[in-house]
């Protein structure tokens, strides 16, 4: 499958839209359980931690992207 994303931003006060276009194709697509690419913390500010918990990728780049989506419960079992 090829796939593209398209990025379009304005440069200053400029009236025409730098747009850049990227096309690429998917090696693999995997469904992963929640808990094998997240880990969680406490929300930092300023060296304080907080009570929020916040989770953030385990691993991540550009070559990377996650798709949460939730399943509405069924009698199927996958």
């Amino acid at each position: 499958m090829v796939f593209s994303n398209r990025i379009s931003y304005y440069l200053h006060d400029s009236c025409t839209p730098v747009l850049i276009e990227n096309e690429f194709c998917v090696s693999e697509v995997s469904n992963y359980p929640e808990g094998e690419l997240l880990n969680s913390r406490n929300e930092e500010f300023c060296g304080q931690k907080g009570t929020r918990v916040v989770k953030y990728f385990k691993e991540g780049g550009p070559d990377k992207f996650y798709l949460k989506y939730f399943k509405v419960p069924d009698t199927l079992k996958h």
